[in-house]
Parts: structure tokens; sequence; C-alpha cells
């Protein structure tokens, strides 16, 4: 609490009243976040397109907690801006023109957590008709995994020409960067950071010429890695000393 007392010559005396000041031991210092955009490479005129962000904070790559919000930018143009949950945001987008465009994610900070942009990402916009060739899309992943360790996620589109990309999900929340479709079949290698039963969908984007496909959900078991524990007895026991 601090107070000011005025004493002047040829002045009648006056006194400020207490004003409070905080001092804290240290400065607190943001800490640095990255935003990773997931998108699918391709996308139809008039036809709503998940543009997704995930945040997390660094070093430690842990989500970002709820707060702060995500704007999305099509070709540097803001598209609209979502809130952050649990580290991830998504925005609904239907793009209204042909193109080739590029698409970014800009994360404000929230609290002490600085604020970031995502790489860029390509989005091939192209006309839905109604000669597009229909598409299915099946999903092949493990019954079972271990925290930390990655496992394949497998996605099959039929017919084998059909050109696009596959997004997987766990419920809404991306997995990971669109992969292109190569001979029919699109592969993302997984970590999972937690145990438990995680569902996954993979959607195909359609390519032109393509129409836009869905998988049924798989579920994969993925349990606590094992500790190891330590053998009795020494090299020596065995050889001799």
């Amino acid at each position: 609490s601090v107070t000011a007392d005025f004493s002047g010559v040829g002045f009648v005396a006056s006194s400020a009243g207490p004003s409070t000041v905080t001092v804290s031991d240290s400065v607190v210092v943001d800490t640095t976040s990255t935003t990773v955009l997931s998108v699918a490479g391709e996308a139809k005129v008039g036809v709503e397109l998940d543009l997704s962000a995930a945040i997390a904070g660094q070093p430690s790559g842990d989500p970002a907690p709820s707060g702060g919000t995500v704007t999305f930018k099509v070709d540097g143009v803001g598209v609209g801006s979502v809130p952050v949950v649990n580290g991830s945001a998504t925005l609904a987008h239907t793009f209204n023109a042909v193109g080739t465009v590029t698409v970014t994610a800009v994360y404000s900070g929230s609290g002490t957590l600085a604020g970031s942009t995502s790489n860029a990402e390509t989005v091939n916009v192209t006309v839905e008709a109604s000669t597009d060739v229909d598409t299915t899309t099946t999903l092949n992943v493990p019954a079972s995994g271990v925290v930390g360790k990655s496992v394949q996620l497998k996605a099959n589109v039929s017919p084998l020409d059909s050109v696009g990309t596959v997004q997987f999900f766990e419920g809404n929340v991306p997995l990971g960067a669109a992969v292109d479709v190569v001979n029919g079949v699109a592969v993302l290698d997984h970590t999972f950071a937690s145990a438990g039963r995680h569902s996954i969908t993979a959607v195909f984007s359609g390519g032109l010429g393509m129409k836009a496909s869905e998988s049924a959900g798989s579920t994969i078991n993925v349990t606590e890695a094992e500790t190891e524990t330590g053998g009795s007895g020494s090299l020596g026991n065995i050889f001799g000393s």
C-alpha cells in the first residue's frame, strides 16, 4: 500500500490516498504453442468441408487447454473463428468457387499460452457433377494397440483409380494430416497417447470426377505399455568372474 504526502513552502500540505501495488517473485513468461492444420486435399463447390486445427503447448506437446480462438484463413482471408476446446477447433466451411486455394489456421493464444500459426495446406476445389463416380471407403485398423507405439490405420477406396485424400478421425477430431490415396489405398501411422477404446473412421474427400465417401467406424483397444522388470542374477553369475 503506497501513499504520497506533499509539504511545500507557501502551499497547503496534502496527502494522496493509498494505492495498492502487487509484487510477484518472478515474471510470467508465455509458453510457446504449435498449431497443426488438418484439411482434406480435395473439396466440392457448395459442399461443407471441415477445417480442423490441433493446438499444443511446447515443449511438452500436451493439448492446449480450452480457451482462445482459431481463425481459419483461405488465401490469407479469414473465413471464420471458433473457440478452442480441449486443444482442438473445427470450422465447417463451404467453398463457392473452383480453384486451388491455400488454407491456414491462426491461434489467438490464451492465458500464458502464446498464439501460433499453422502449416499451410492446399485444397483443390472442383464442381460436383452428376457424372461423378460413386466411391466406397472401407477401414482396416488393428484390434489392439499400446500407448506410445505406432499402429497402422489403413483405408481402401474403390474404384482403385480414385483420386483424392483420406482423413482419419477419432470422433470428430482428425488424426494427423489428410493422406493421399495411391492405388486405392491410404495409410496413416498413428501413435495413441491414451489407453482405452478408440473409435476410428476414414473420410475420402473425392477428387475431380469422384464422389466423397465415408467408412463405417472401427474400434481399436489401446492398453498401457507393460513395465519391464529386471531379472535375477548377473553376467558374472552366468559366465563366471
